[in-house]
């Protein structure tokens, strides 16, 4: 997202939602032997480094818990991260929902 002049936002409460995709679960950090760093945190660091260059304060929150589902992602979580009043929200989740044998596709896209 742009600001007015075509300059791009500077986000300063980032917090990322979702499953063990977001969590960053077996996530490998190329930098150190038996550490976990996930997409999100990566994102994160990021942000952070951008927030900086700009005198702001960054911070984030990853709530994603391995093993959940949408329901609990668009619910619980969300409301979570609503309450720190973010400036991005990443959600990412419904791997583990597909897996289920009666798994309704369309009603879960």
């Amino acid at each position: 997202m742009n600001r007015p002049g075509g300059q791009p936002r500077t986000f300063t409460r980032y917090v990322a939602i979702g499953d063990s995709f977001t969590e960053g679960m077996s996530d490998s950090d190329p930098d150190h032997v038996n550490r976990y760093v996930g997409w999100a945190d990566r994102l994160a660091a990021h942000l952070a480094r951008l927030a900086r260059e700009e005198d702001h304060v960054f911070g984030y929150a990853n709530l994603a818990v391995r093993g959940r589902l949408l329901d609990d992602i668009v619910g619980a979580q969300l409301e979570n991260a609503i309450t720190l009043e973010p400036d991005l929200v990443s959600i990412v989740g419904g791997g583990n929902d597909i897996l289920r044998p009666r798994a309704d596709i369309d009603a879960l896209a």
